[in-house]
């Protein structure tokens, strides 16, 4: 009958809105054997579960590499905006990670560096190219180091611009080094 179609219509339609949000628990049940739209969203719904399962589980292993890392690692959004940074970045400074997020990073950059970072940095991103340099940066203890960052865009399956990734290490003692000869 009719009612039943419908009923079972807006069965599909909630079920396909649950897992699009996420929730794979949506209750949904097959009309019968010969149910072919219906066995698709059960096949659906296991896929996206089993996806999801693999993208956090490659989420997970990628923060487990960064913070192992002996160097510091970021991370930017497309809006330029920092939303990641590791473990050996927040040693580096001494600071928690809501402190270095978003532009507070910037705070622990030398003054005097400022201009020509935002410079070099606004162009790579603006042209999406890889780019590298030098600049002090504030150690947790109040010392200025001079650091080597080199950040290359990043991009999403689809091939969209998602910002940026990219490292920093410490070449603090070369760089005294370098100076003194």
């Amino acid at each position: 009958s009719i009612s039943k179609i419908d009923a079972h219509n807006k069965q599909l339609a909630d079920a396909g809105d649950g897992m699009g949000k996420g929730n794979f628990n949506v209750p949904f049940n097959t009309r019968s054997e010969d149910d072919v739209l219906g066995a698709a969203i059960i096949r659906m719904k296991d896929n996206l579960r089993r996806f999801t399962m693999e993208i956090e589980k490659s989420k997970e292993q990628f923060r487990e590499v960064a913070d192992s890392a002996p160097v510091m690692i970021w991370m930017t959004d497309e809006h330029k905006q920092c939303n990641f940074v590791n473990k050996g970045w927040l040693k580096f400074t001494g600071r928690k990670k809501e402190e270095e997020l978003g532009y507070g990073w910037i705070e622990g950059m030398h003054p005097d560096d400022y201009t020509r970072c935002s410079e070099v940095f606004e162009d790579a991103f603006s042209g999406r190219r890889e780019y590298s340099l030098e600049y002090r940066f504030r150690r947790e203890d109040g010392e200025y180091r001079w650091v080597r960052e080199t950040g290359i865009p990043r991009y999403s399956a689809e091939a969209k611009f998602e910002g940026f990734i990219g490292s920093c290490i410490d070449i603090h003692e070369t760089k005294m080094h370098e100076q003194r000869k």
